[in-house]
């Protein structure tokens, strides 16, 4: 790559929250990801959800603690609902790991049917 370099990455995933948060704006402004409605999974994959304040908390079934698989629910102050993970991705560059970025969402369709070359070309060229 003329001008650049092509360097090896790695997706360093990490949870935000280790407890409920105390506020709707603080999970608004410290989460980033979307989340699937929690009924969308095969039954018994998240436990009962906590309310509080807001906000309601979907924990994994299978780890009952507040990790990266917990999905958090909340409407913000025009009525609009957001389900969020609790999860930070960092890029971090192999052998340089001082230098690290947020992972960029992709608009790509997770449906076959609906993305093609073009979406993907227009996508990573962007």
């Amino acid at each position: 790559v003329t001008g650049g370099c092509l360097c090896g990455t790695s997706i360093i995933e990490t949870h935000v929250f280790e407890e409920m948060p105390k506020t709707v704006d603080e999970v608004l402004s410290k989460l980033r990801i979307g989340a699937y409605d929690t009924s969308a999974y095969d039954t018994g994959s998240y436990a009962e959800a906590i309310s509080i304040n807001g906000i309601t908390a979907y924990l994994s079934a299978s780890s009952e603690i507040f990790d990266t698989k917990t999905v958090f629910e909340v409407t913000d102050k025009l009525g609009r609902l957001h389900r969020f993970k609790n999860t930070k991705e960092l890029v971090q560059i192999q052998g340089a790991k001082e230098y690290a970025f947020r992972n960029a969402p992709s608009f790509i369709s997770v449906l076959n049917t609906e993305s093609n070359a073009r979406d993907a070309y227009y996508e990573t060229e962007a």
